[in-house]
């Protein structure tokens, strides 16, 4: 498996594929709305970062795509984290591992001081996330009305 940045622009027709599947995984519905123009005029803006994971044959195994936005607090450029999947036939090795870690590496070249990562309460991936140089630094909360 092989990781790398990639632009979202130029691969969006096979992530699209992706976001599908992960959102019948996640909600058993893969005609969730998303907004791929939007993405892709975040990241001509510099706000956006999608990385990819690829079979040895270039296929499309994962990605992970990145939210980039200066803090108004700190004044430092941080990156939260909007999707990372694998698919199931490429999971059990170090492949999302690989991934993020690139990602983060990247972001940080890149000028990025703080990234966000979080996880699905029924999914624990700590594990693997510390695994990809990433350390727990609080839990988030999302409002429900």
């Amino acid at each position: 498996m092989n990781a790398k940045m990639e632009r979202f622009a130029e691969v969006s027709a096979e992530a699209v594929v992706l976001i599908g599947k992960h959102w019948t995984e996640l909600y058993g519905n893969a005609n969730l709305k998303s907004d791929l123009g939007g993405m892709i005029e975040l990241e001509r803006t510099g706000n956006f970062a999608y990385f990819t994971l690829r079979t040895e044959t270039g296929e499309l195994a994962g990605h992970a795509g990145f939210m980039v936005f200066r803090s108004p607090f700190y004044g430092a450029m941080q990156a939260l984290d909007v999707f990372y999947y694998v698919l199931p036939e490429h999971r059990g090795g170090l492949g999302i591992c690989k991934l993020l870690k690139l990602a983060g590496q990247m972001l940080k070249v890149n000028g990025v001081s703080q990234i966000m990562i979080s996880h699905k309460k029924n999914q624990d991936l700590s594990v693997l996330l510390q695994r990809a140089n990433y350390e727990p630094s609080g839990e988030t909360y999302e409002f429900k009305e």
